[in-house]
């Protein structure tokens, strides 16, 4: 059992994590707002990338077409309570763009930079805070 700021999440190596009602309840509403804010949520992730300096070997393109891929995967990944598939997506897309020259570490800053776009987007929701600072990994 997990438990950060009153979200209490219990893993096992092969399922789902096991939601308390009032986590759940945050995580439907979380995933509601990623899904309402694509758009926006996306181009300020992809801005921040090209701003870091990161995947310099990709074009402007290449980089939206790779974030809203994985923006996509992550909100199916918090709504079903599988990751199996987002592992398996981020596995293909280093096995495709570390070989053209993306560095280990820029692929880690990406998605720092994701939860840094999803939470300064709406920094003032209590609900969008507490909820991103939940790691629905095990560990």
């Amino acid at each position: 059992m997990d438990t950060k700021k009153g979200m209490s999440v219990s893993t096992r190596a092969s399922e789902a994590p096991v939601l308390s009602e009032s986590s759940a309840g945050l995580l439907r509403e979380l995933v509601a707002h990623l899904r309402q804010n694509r758009t926006q949520l996306r181009e300020e992730w992809a801005r921040r990338i090209t701003r870091a300096e990161l995947l310099t070997a990709m074009t402007e393109e290449e980089i939206f077409a790779e974030a809203t891929a994985v923006y996509d995967n992550y909100v199916e990944a918090l709504e079903t309570g599988t990751f199996e598939a987002l592992q398996a997506y981020s596995r293909r897309l280093s096995e495709r763009i570390i070989p053209r020259g993306v560095e280990t570490d820029e692929v880690v800053g990406i998605v720092l930079l994701l939860r840094r776009s999803l939470v300064s987007y709406n920094a003032t929701s209590a609900a969008l805070s507490s909820a991103s600072t939940v790691s629905p990994w095990p560990g």
